[in-house]
């Protein structure tokens, strides 16, 4: 079962969509160019569009874990000093297609403050799901999250 995979980092205004390259292993290695956009319906579904034209290019292997975890575009397109502080300000989805169906991924912070993501959000949506239905329901968890983070 083959598979693309599109990341989107979101706050409440703006949203990150880095190209993912897959290291031989299966990581995901953040690649420019990052797209940053308005977090608005039609401008996620067009980022997400452009993001799967792209797909998920092979990464060399020689890159390493430690040039991935301080190197990455996705901390410059946030300003963000470390994955940890990204964490704080910003909540994370993984769209995943397949052969059968669309997957998305939502993070939430763990005890640690650092992502994970959220068995119980986890969804699967028909192949034939329009994109902007499932663009809605990451709106919609944006806004949630962005509430519960400024409660903090």
């Amino acid at each position: 079962m083959s598979k693309t995979h599109v990341l989107i980092v979101a706050n409440k205004k703006e949203a990150h969509l880095p190209v993912l390259g897959i290291l031989s292993s299966g990581m995901a290695h953040h690649l420019e160019p990052v797209m940053s956009i308005p977090l608005q319906l039609d401008a996620i579904c067009d980022a997400i569009r452009n993001r799967l034209s792209y797909g998920n290019p092979p990464v060399d292997d020689s890159v390493g874990p430690q040039l991935i975890a301080k190197d990455s575009p996705l901390l410059r397109a946030t300003k963000s000093r470390s994955w940890k502080q990204m964490a704080t300000k910003w909540v994370n989805y993984l769209l995943s297609w397949t052969d059968e169906y669309v997957s998305l991924s939502t993070s939430y912070r763990d005890k640690q403050g650092r992502w994970q993501y959220d068995g119980k959000k986890y969804r699967r949506f028909p192949l034939d799901t329009p994109l902007e239905s499932i663009v809605a329901v990451i709106l919609a968890d944006v806004h949630e999250q962005m509430e519960a983070l400024a409660a903090l």
